[in-house]
C-alpha cells in the first residue's frame, strides 16, 4: 500500500473529531494532578511501611497507565462516534488485504434533453447559461478527480447512450497523459439528436461487464437529466411506439452480474432542472391525402407545452422548402396539453417537398421546428367512365355537370385533371396513371374490369361508384361488385325505393360522412336545394363479413 494514502477518508462532522481529540488531554491532566505528593519524615516504624511500598510500586503504577489510556481512550471513542469517520476504499482493502482494482463505468446521457439551457453557476465563474450536457461534463470531470485521488489504480470507462456499444474511453488508467486525454474527447461531446433507451443502456453495461473477465469490483455512473419519460414512464413510451413494454425490472442485467459474489455499486448523478418548462412541435401532418401543385393545402401542426402553466402568444411559423409562408400567433397553449393547429400553405412546384414548422427559440433548441417531406402532384388525375349515351344536352348530362364540377373552365386552376371514358372503354384502359375512378350509372361491370377495380383499390386508388336508372338489375351488381362482402361495395343493393313527393334531403348525420364533409358546417343553401327522388334499398354488410379481409384476384396486372 502507498504510504501516503489516507485510511479515512473524511468526517462527517470534523470539528467534533478534532474536539474529542483536544479533550484526550483532561485525563492526562487528572494524572498529573492526582500524582502522590511525599513529605520525607524520618521515624523508625516508617521504615517498615516503605519496604511495602517499593515491593508494590511497580504494580501501583501500572495500573495507573492503564487507568489512563482507558480513559483516554473512552474520550477519543466518544469523539469519533459523534463526528462518524468513513474510511477511504483504496485504503481500507490494503488493510484487510482485499482486491484492491474496481472498473468505474460512466455512463454519460447524450439525448437531446440534455440540451436544455440551464442558469450558470456563478461560483465556477459562468456567464449566461449552460446546458444540462455541459452541466454533466463537468460532473464528469469531478468524477474523474475523486477517482484520482482515492483510488489511483483503478480503470475508467466512459460511455455516452447514444452510442453506448462505442466506448470513449475504455478501461484507462489515470494517469496525467491519460486523463488529458480523457478530458480531451469529452469536452468534444455534443448532445445528440436521440432518445435514451434506458434498457438498452444498461443491457450494454452488462455486457461489457461480462467481456471484462477478471472484474469482480465495480462501480457504475450514470450522468443524466433523468427525465420521466425515459425512467419512469418507459412501458408507457414503448406502447405508444406500438413496442411491446418490458416487465423487466431496468437494473435486472446489473442485479444479475452482481449476485455471482461480485461487487457492484451504482451512483445517479442528476444534472437536470426541477419542473424545467419546455415548448415543443410534437407533430406535423397534412389534412389532405394529394397536394397539388399551385394550389392551397392544409398542414397540421401539433405544439405540446410541457410545463405547469399555460404559454400565452406563440408564434408558429410553417414554410415549404427554403420559403418561409404563413406565422400563425397560438393565443394560448395549455399546460401538459398538445394544441392541434391548422395552416394553409401553397406548394408552389410539383415532385418531392419539404414542410418546416417552427415555433421561437426556448430553454431546449431541437425540439421546437418539426419537418414533413411531401409529394406534391401536377394535378389529381380523375377518370370518369359514363354509363350513359353521349347524345344527350349537356345541361341534362349528369357526367359532363360532374365533370365541370370537378374541372371548371377558367383561370384559376382547380386542381383536377379529368377524363371521361365509355363504360365499354373501362376493361382495356390502365388504371394506374389516375388517382380515382368514378363509376357513373354503369348498365354493368365486366367481371375482368371489376377485377382490375378491385386490384387498383387495394394498392390505394379510389373508386366512387355513382348508381342511376341504368342500373336495372341490382342482382348484377351484387354479384360482381359486393361478392358477399369481399367486393367494392359496401353494401349489398335491394330494390329501387321511390321517394315520397318532393324528394329528400340530406340530414345533419349525413353530411358526416367523408364524401360530403366538405359541406358541413357552415349553412349551406346549396344542400337545400339537393333532392332525391329514387334510391336504393341497402344491407349493410355483416360483422362478420366485414371482418373478413377481401382478398384481391390472383391475377398481379393492374391494369388488366
Amino acid at each position: 500500500m502507498n504510504s501516503s494514502t489516507p485510511i479515512f477518508a473524511a468526517f462527517v462532522w470534523p470539528a467534533l473529531f478534532y474536539a474529542g481529540a483536544a479533550a484526550v488531554s483532561v485525563p492526562i491532566l487528572i494524572h498529573l494532578l492526582a500524582r502522590r505528593r511525599f513529605k520525607r519524615i524520618r521515624w523508625a516504624a516508617i521504615e517498615f511501611l516503605i519496604d511495602a511500598e517499593k515491593r508494590n510500586r511497580r504494580r501501583v503504577r501500572i495500573e495507573e497507565l492503564i487507568l489512563l489510556a482507558l480513559r483516554c481512550a473512552a474520550v477519543l471513542l466518544v469523539g469519533l462516534l459523534i463526528a462518524r469517520p468513513f474510511f477511504a476504499p483504496r485504503g481500507l482493502a490494503a488493510i484487510l488485504g482485499g482486491p484492491e482494482h474496481t472498473e468505474r463505468i460512466i455512463v454519460l446521457d447524450d439525448s437531446f434533453s440534455m440540451g436544455y439551457s440551464a442558469t450558470a453557476d456563478l461560483r465556477r465563474g459562468g456567464e449566461g447559461s449552460e446546458t444540462n450536457f455541459e452541466r454533466a461534463k463537468h460532473a464528469v470531470r469531478g468524477i474523474i478527480e475523486s477517482i484520482r485521488r482515492r483510488s489511483g489504480s483503478d480503470t475508467v470507462t466512459l460511455l455516452r447512450s447514444s452510442d453506448i456499444q462505442t466506448p470513449v474511453v475504455a478501461s484507462f488508467y489515470l494517469t496525467t497523459e491519460q486523463v488529458e486525454q480523457l478530458y480531451s474527447r469529452l469536452e468534444g461531446l455534443a448532445p445528440s439528436e436521440r432518445g435514451l433507451d434506458v434498457d438498452g443502456v444498461f443491457q450494454a453495461v452488462r455486457s461489457l461487464l461480462d467481456r471484462l473477465s477478471g472484474t469482480v469490483s465495480a462501480t457504475v455512473y450514470v450522468v443524466s437529466d433523468f427525465q420521466r419519460i425515459n425512467w419512469v414512464d418507459r412501458n408507457a413510451r414503448s406502447a405508444a411506439a406500438g413496442e411491446h413494454a418490458s416487465s423487466t425490472p431496468v437494473l435486472a442485467p446489473l442485479v444479475e452480474w452482481a449476485g455471482k459474489q461480485r461487487a457492484l455499486k451504482l451512483a445517479l448523478v442528476d444534472v437536470g432542472q426541477p419542473s424545467a418548462a419546455n415548448l415543443a412541435v410534437t407533430d406535423l401532418g397534412i389534412t389532405q391525402n394529394q397536394l397539388v401543385a399551385g394550389n392551397t393545402g392544409t398542414v397540421r401542426a401539433t405544439v405540446c407545452n410541457y410545463s405547469d402553466s399555460a404559454v400565452h402568444s406563440v408564434e408558429l411559423q410553417v414554410g415549404v422548402g427554403t420559403t418561409p409562408q404563413t406565422v400563425r400567433e397560438v393565443k394560448e397553449v395549455a399546460p401538459g396539453q398538445p394544441t392541434a393547429v391548422p395552416v394553409d400553405v401553397v406548394f408552389g412546384r410539383a415532385g418531392p417537398e419539404t414542410i418546416r414548422a417552427e415555433i421561437g427559440t426556448d430553454a431546449l433548441p431541437i425540439d421546437n421546428r418539426r419537418y414533413l417531406s411531401a409529394h406534391v402532384n401536377t394535378a389529381i388525375k380523375l377518370l370518369l367512365v359514363n354509363g350513359e349515351s353521349s347524345g344527350m344536352d349537356v345541361a341534362e348530362d349528369e357526367v359532363a355537370l360532374l365533370r365541370t364540377a370537378l374541372r371548371p373552365a377558367g383561370a384559376v386552376f382547380s386542381g383536377n385533371e379529368v377524363q371521361t371514358i365509355d363504360d365499354i372503354e373501362l376493361e382495356n384502359t390502365p388504371l394506374t396513371p389516375y388517382h380515382a375512378v368514378f363509376l357513373c350509372n354503369v348498365y354493368r361491370v365486366s367481371e375482368q374490369a371489376a377485377d382490375a377495380l378491385q386490384r387498383y383499390a387495394a394498392a390505394g386508388g379510389g373508386v366512387v361508384i355513382f348508381l342511376g336508372d341504368q342500373i336495372a338489375d341490382a342482382a348484377l351488381y351484387n354479384d360482381i361488385l359486393y361478392r358477399d362482402g369481399k367486393g367494392l361495395l359496401p353494401a349489398r343493393l335491394g330494390e329501387m325505393l321511390q321517394a315520397p313527393a318532393g324528394g329528400v334531403t340530406l340530414s345533419d348525420a349525413d353530411l358526416a360522412h367523408p364524401a360530403v364533409r366538405v359541406f358541413s358546417g357552415a349553412d349551406n343553401p346549396f344542400l337545400k336545394r339537393i333532392a332525391f327522388y329514387q334510391y336504393f334499398g341497402c344491407t349493410p354488410a355483416s360483422a362478420a363479413e366485414g371482418a373478413e379481409e377481401a382478398e384481391p384476384p390472383a391475377a398481379n396486372d393492374l391494369n388488366s
